[in-house]
């Protein structure tokens, strides 16, 4: 009787190596269970317990190593594809509008890459790989290019309004294209807006570098994401740009933040105080952008306002417009009647009251 058991168990075991899906794996534990945990003997449940509890543990390696060579294939896979996306210059462009806070007429667009792909490659994934190749100027060169390569060859379809453009300084262009850059940046410095969209902060020999380069060819610099990562009063007073785009985080839910509200108005009240436009990105709702609206931003783009897309609007629908005038002589009323309302923990300074 203990041979035909120890056989049944050499059984279970070489079944279990030979099983191909966790699942299998499974049902064959479930099976001999029923043999195994029921005997009378404890010296053989025991035994059974510790091999079982061995199984399950092969169960988890096999299922970890699967999903590990998943991810390796898959990330493999994307790496090979935005390297073909990059050598191809297979990238199309969507264009988002951003709107005066006081009318909601549309001021401006900015640029969006968009890959050419079966494959659903982001360019966070596009940069990814440049970076870890060494090829960000490559990236660089083509969304310059791209872009206001668009612009140049129907400068009328943007109906004589600025286009950002997102840049990655430090991403050195070599002489012919930087050239190529140059020419087309000089062309049309009444449109392009360069949007700064650096990992690293820049030293102040190139930060004074960058800005001499645009100021060069007449061209004005937003800087991207403030309040978050790099983006700090030390950067914004060595830059100075001429657009600020106040980062989603600060403004996400900011009718219910007293803390937000503050942070908000001081980098607000900073940018019109330094000639600065103040734009408030990644609106979603009214909420949003009635409270921005109250706080004094230039500017709002968002998917509440406007989604991207690869045709260029002439304006966004009349009912958000008239939402923004509203808003904005909600504002106006405000400052004349001189209202205005604490909540909670929010600070309050008497020079500004």
């Amino acid at each position: 009787m203990q041979s035909k058991k120890i056989s049944v168990l050499n059984e279970f075991l070489e079944k279990l190596l030979e099983a191909n899906t966790s699942q299998d794996a499974e049902r064959l534990i479930n099976d001999y269970d029923e043999t195994f945990s029921s005997d009378e003997r404890p010296d053989v449940r025991r035994l059974w317990k510790s091999i079982r509890e061995l199984g399950e543990r092969l169960i988890k390696l096999r299922s970890e190593h699967n999903a590990s060579q998943t991810d390796t294939d898959s990330d493999n896979e994307e790496f090979a594809e935005s390297g073909r996306l990059l050598e191809n210059n297979l990238f199309d462009y969507h264009f988002q509008p951003i709107v005066s806070a006081k009318d909601g007429e549309i001021y401006s667009y900015e640029a969006l890459m968009r890959p050419r792909s079966a494959m659903r490659i982001s360019p966070l994934q596009i940069l990814k790989y440049a970076e870890m190749t060494g090829k960000l100027s490559e990236v660089e060169y083509r969304t310059l290019s791209n872009v206001l390569g668009i612009v140049d060859k129907d400068k009328a379809k943007f109906f004589g309004r600025r286009v950002f453009i997102n840049s990655i300084p430090g991403a050195e262009l070599d002489h012919s294209k930087y050239h190529e850059v140059g020419e087309l940046l000089r062309r049309h410095a009444d449109t392009a807006v360069i949007e700064i969209t650096e990992h690293s902060e820049l030293d102040e020999d190139a930060i004074d570098a960058l800005k001499e380069s645009l100021d060069s060819v007449g061209v004005k610099m937003a800087i991207d994401d403030y309040g978050t990562g790099y983006s700090n009063i030390t950067n914004l007073l060595n830059y100075m740009p001429d657009f600020v785009k106040i980062d989603r985080s600060l403004l996400s839910g900011i009718q219910n933040s007293p803390r937000k509200r503050h942070f908000v108005r001081e980098i607000v009240d900073f940018c019109r105080d330094n000639d600065i436009m103040a734009l408030a990105e990644g609106i979603e709702t009214t909420e949003e952008m009635r409270e921005v609206i109250l706080l004094g931003v230039d500017l709002i783009q968002g998917y509440y306002t406007a989604r991207p897309s690869a045709e260029i609007i002439e304006s966004i629908p009349y009912e958000i417009r008239q939402e923004i005038i509203h808003y904005s002589q909600e504002r106006q009323d405000g400052r004349y009647k001189q209202i205005y309302t604490a909540e909670q923990s929010e600070r309050l300074q008497l020079d500004k009251l």
